[in-house]
């Protein structure tokens, strides 16, 4: 059976609900997987884990279902072995990538991979110079609405996001805490 290559990014869009790119990415998950067999690292659950507790909020449990879930569905891991690790760590300084987006290409590379799917731009560029096929299931329509989401619903890069994170961080310890933070930074709006 032929094999996919897919990034987190696009799993995530699936997991989180009433997000703009969840049905783009459900529909392409499913119609990928009735002609090919997805296949991803097994970093990419981490991957998965953290960016829905720290970027989409999720608590950490929430965020630990979703993750886990992937073991149980039919994407396939790949072996990481410590070739491919040291063939990725040179991907990452040669294509400014982040880790598991080079242990997806490296996989790819070394496995006979010849497709990988992605709303990573840079990850995609890498692909495209390594002479892997590439898939954006993300219309530029859906980007637009995406954007505008995430504006919404989102903090912003820097002390808000942080904030949030912080926020998150005391909901686990101590609840009655972690709301005292919440109104005291304005609603993650500003340092208290």
């Amino acid at each position: 059976m032929l094999r996919k290559m897919i990034d987190a990014n696009i799993l995530v869009y699936a997991l989180v609900e009433g997000h703009p790119a969840t049905d783009a990415c459900e529909e392409f998950i499913r119609r990928v997987s009735e002609k090919k067999l997805l296949v991803t690292t097994p970093l990419t659950p981490f991957e998965i884990y953290y960016v829905l507790w720290r970027i989409y909020g999720l608590s950490r449990n929430e965020a630990f279902e979703q993750a886990v879930s992937l073991f149980d569905s039919p994407i396939e891991f790949m072996r990481i072995t410590e070739e491919d690790a040291r063939m990725a760590l040179k991907k990452v300084v040669e294509h400014s990538i982040e880790a598991n987006d080079a242990l997806l290409l490296v996989s790819c590379l070394q496995h006979g991979i010849s497709s990988l799917a992605s709303d990573d731009t840079r990850l995609l560029k890498a692909c495209q110079e390594e002479g892997v096929h590439t898939e954006k299931p993300i219309d530029a329509k859906i980007s637009q609405k995406m954007e505008m989401w995430e504006k919404e619903k989102l903090p912003e890069k820097g002390a808000q996001r942080m904030l949030l994170r912080i926020y998150n961080w005391l909901l686990d310890k101590d609840p009655k805490v972690a709301e005292e933070f919440k109104q005291a930074t304005g609603n993650m709006k500003r340092l208290p």
